[in-house]
């Protein structure tokens, strides 16, 4: 019993091995352009590896809607280990302009990994437009009057 309790866990140590050298941090966001007054979501992601204890940042020119809400997804594909852990919050802009989410950096086992960095575009929203926050797609756009030609009889 000893003996095939150590086989397993000789075999699948190299595969443990393996997924820490494939640990990275991503940062993004639902859209790169946000009509104002939309809200949007950031997602602060940390692939084959687990956060553990992380406050997300505070952002300038942004208000906080939502979050910190945590996500988390492993699968094993063909004895190879991936998983993913997400901290997501939803902002809404304060102004229009162009903002700089600065990356995150977390440390981990002595040793210290960085994001991306990601830039959001607030525009004017004359027309009121309403941006899905999960997905920046538009929702109930604003209908397009046609004109209507007047018919003439001869």
């Amino acid at each position: 019993m000893r003996i095939l309790l150590l086989i397993s866990f000789l075999i699948w140590s190299p595969s443990l091995e393996a997924q820490d050298s494939d640990m990275r941090l991503e940062l993004s966001a639902s859209a790169d352009t946000i009509y104002f007054g939309n809200a949007f979501k950031v997602e602060y992601k940390f692939v084959n590896g687990r956060f553990g204890r992380y406050a997300t940042p505070e952002l300038a020119n942004f208000d906080l809607l939502a979050g910190p809400n945590r996500s988390s997804s492993m699968s094993i594909i063909n004895g190879q280990r991936s998983s993913e852990e997400i901290i997501s919050n939803y902002y809404r802009p304060q102004k229009t302009g162009t903002f700089e989410i600065p990356g995150f950096q977390l440390e981990r086992d002595d040793k210290t990994m960085y994001s991306n960095a990601i830039t959001i575009v607030v525009v004017e929203n004359p027309d009121n437009l309403q941006q899905d926050p999960n997905t920046g797609q538009l929702e109930g756009r604003p209908m397009v009057k046609k004109k209507v030609r007047k018919r003439y009889k001869i």
